[in-house]
């Protein structure tokens, strides 16, 4: 069973497996069943998973290419989002309309409800460009019900799926969007910012609830620390902070205090000078499991001290002044008797 949460709103879901028929019955689950934005006539949208596949569906009027009653259907498009590292919150334009989008997209996949055209595009810095990535679907004559089969290799074998969707028509005189996946992301009209969406664990067994958005910000950096603010997490077993420097490969993030449920900041310590780093929220337990966004940190390169100088010296000791080096985690003096050949750490007085 799949159960969300909120996020600005975001939803989350604990992992899921479901291998759906490409054919022209329904066989999603109750649980798997959604209504989106249009609620007269009412349009449905319908998702799940496998290891392989996403699958995706839509049931409503003017899915139906050969419905006499609608026009123009060579200017509709189903239209999906999904999100993925180096992407934008900008949506790929269709003539006037082009959606603010609540995430970070790096996939957008369309298909042309009369069948004419359908691919993925992918944001490549710049602006969305098609790829050679392609899906299945399947719809019946007559019907107002379609499935798709999306490879999960074609929008980058995501582990978290952050993912909207919905209609578009781009007649001129007649711009629209509208069945929005979450039901709650827009109003249905012109041009609409998408203001919701959902996302879902591929991999975790957990099972997440309704929470609120993380919110967790990057606040300060220093060449060795890193501090973030973040929601308090109700009821949760766990908080931590995990860092990876390629977005694969994640760890636990050294703090300088534990954290706890009712914690709102951290400070990550340790980090290495003039490096960029990743940082994500990963909350497990209480109304709020799952993991944030990723934010992006990077420390500042090290500034070597430049005016240590020598202030006394007498049989037996030394002594030296030099500007404090801020957020320096250690500070210790080297010395040298073979003209700076080897060096040894000197013993410290005060």
């Amino acid at each position: 069973m799949l159960l969300p949460w909120f996020s600005g709103y975001n939803r989350v879901y604990a992992a899921y497996g479901h291998t759906i028929a490409l054919n022209g019955g329904n066989d999603f689950y109750g649980s798997e069943t959604f209504f989106t934005s249009t609620r007269s006539p009412t349009y449905y949208f319908y998702i799940t998973w496998d290891s392989t596949n996403l699958y995706v569906a839509y049931r409503g009027d003017e899915i139906n290419k050969d419905d006499a009653r609608f026009t123009n259907q060579s200017q509709k498009w189903v239209q999906m989002y999904i999100g993925g590292e180096n992407g934008t919150t900008s949506g790929s334009p269709y003539r006037t309309q082009q959606p603010t989008l609540p995430f970070s997209a790096k996939y957008h996949v369309r298909w042309k409800i009369d069948e004419t055209y359908f691919n993925v595009q992918q944001y490549n810095g710049s602006s969305w460009v098609d790829t050679a990535g392609s899906f299945g679907y399947y719809r019946d004559a007559n019907s107002p019900f379609v499935k798709f089969k999306i490879p999960l290799s074609a929008i980058g074998n995501p582990t978290t799926l952050k993912f909207a969707s919905f209609l578009l028509e781009e007649t001129a005189g007649n711009e629209r969007m509208w069945a929005a996946f979450p039901e709650d992301a827009f109003s249905d009209g012109y041009d609409r910012n998408v203001n919701t969406y959902y996302q879902f664990d591929l991999q975790s067994d957990s099972v997440s609830t309704r929470q609120v958005n993380y919110n967790f910000n990057s606040t300060s950096v220093t060449s060795n620390t890193a501090d973030f603010s973040f929601n308090a997490s109700s009821g949760a077993s766990s908080v931590k902070i995990q860092q990876s420097t390629d977005g694969a490969v994640w760890t636990d993030a050294e703090m300088k205090q534990p954290l706890s449920a009712s914690s709102t900041t951290g400070q990550v310590t340790g980090l290495t000078p003039g490096t960029a780093y990743k940082f994500r929220l990963v909350v497990t337990g209480g109304t709020s499991q799952g993991s944030s966004e990723v934010v992006d940190v990077t420390t500042p390169a090290g500034t070597p001290v430049s005016d240590l100088a020598n202030v006394s010296v007498t049989n037996t000791t030394a002594s030296f002044t030099w500007t404090p080096a801020a957020g320096a985690s250690s500070v210790m003096m080297l010395q040298s008797a073979d003209n700076g050949r080897t060096w040894t750490t000197a013993a410290a007085g005060r």
